[in-house]
């Protein structure tokens, strides 16, 4: 394939909402931009093992050597996938089940809400029907009350995601991102790291490259953190050993196009990656 920052990762974007099931399909010539940013997706919402059998498919489908971009994702995915899940992770999983199949009663409580408002509403006027527009009122909202009540246990952690690190879900959020003080943090809550939350960009080498260049008094990558923690370098460090063919020609091929972009007075857009 020609050696050129491809704007793969932009078109894939724009066609992430394709529906593509990575685990019955295959990435052919007229979806492969759509299967692409299908396991990017997954990727970032932490669905490791489903993310993994896209990027072994397109590993399988693409030039071998662009298979050195999905690298540092794979190992995460593969890492992950060895680490059992907790009790707490499976009872995540199981809620997320019910979810799936009822999440739609969760969506009841604003209806019921909307109607409880609208009867009281009613009931500040003067009315023959007053005394009806109460206890609707009352019904409606005490029945929002339950629904969400009931729910709760299974909603609770709809939004959790899968720690990049020890494979625990929870809550962390990215470090650029506000907590409001509800509870959230920017570490996970049992390993403790910073970044818990998988990101495609900032997983890939590039990425990977960007943060190990950090250091306590120069971060730059969020407002909030002051950037990785030692065992991150060690794993950066590792797998540039594993896989030095890989990363020195991936580095290689983004010096070229750089040095190429460069005469025109270009630079590089971030999130675009060197394909081979």
């Amino acid at each position: 394939m020609i050696c050129n920052y491809c704007p793969l990762i932009v078109v894939a974007h724009m066609n992430k909402r394709h529906k593509i099931n990575v685990w019955n399909e295959k990435p052919t010539d007229q979806n492969v931009n759509a299967y692409f940013a299908k396991t990017i997706t997954l990727y970032n919402k932490g669905e490791y093992e489903e993310s993994l059998v896209g990027f072994e498919k397109l590993s399988e489908f693409i030039n071998a050597d662009l298979t050195i971009i999905f690298i540092p994702h794979i190992e995460n995915c593969r890492r992950i996938k060895r680490i059992p899940l907790s009790n707490n992770d499976k009872l995540h999983l199981e809620n997320q089940a019910v979810l799936r199949s009822f999440g739609w009663i969760d969506s009841l409580k604003y209806f019921t809400a909307i109607v409880s408002f609208i009867s009281f509403s009613l009931f500040t006027r003067d009315s023959e029907y007053r005394a009806i527009f109460l206890i609707t009122s009352v019904v409606f909202g005490v029945l929002s009350f339950l629904i969400h009540k009931f729910m709760r246990k299974y909603t609770i952690s709809k939004d959790f995601i899968r720690c990049k690190s020890c494979g625990t879900y929870n809550n962390a959020v990215e470090g650029h991102l506000p907590t409001f003080g509800l509870g959230t943090s920017y570490n996970c809550i049992k390993c403790c790291r910073e970044y818990p939350m998988p990101d495609f960009y900032r997983d890939g080498w590039e990425g990977l490259r960007r943060l190990n260049n950090l250091t306590v008094g120069s971060a730059k990558l969020t407002n909030k953190t002051s950037g990785p923690d030692e065992q991150f370098y060690k794993e950066y460090a590792e797998l540039k050993t594993k896989y030095s063919k890989e990363y020195n020609l991936y580095k290689e091929r983004k010096d070229e196009i750089d040095k190429k972009m460069a005469t025109f007075g270009l630079t590089c857009p971030e999130n675009m990656y060197p394909v081979l």
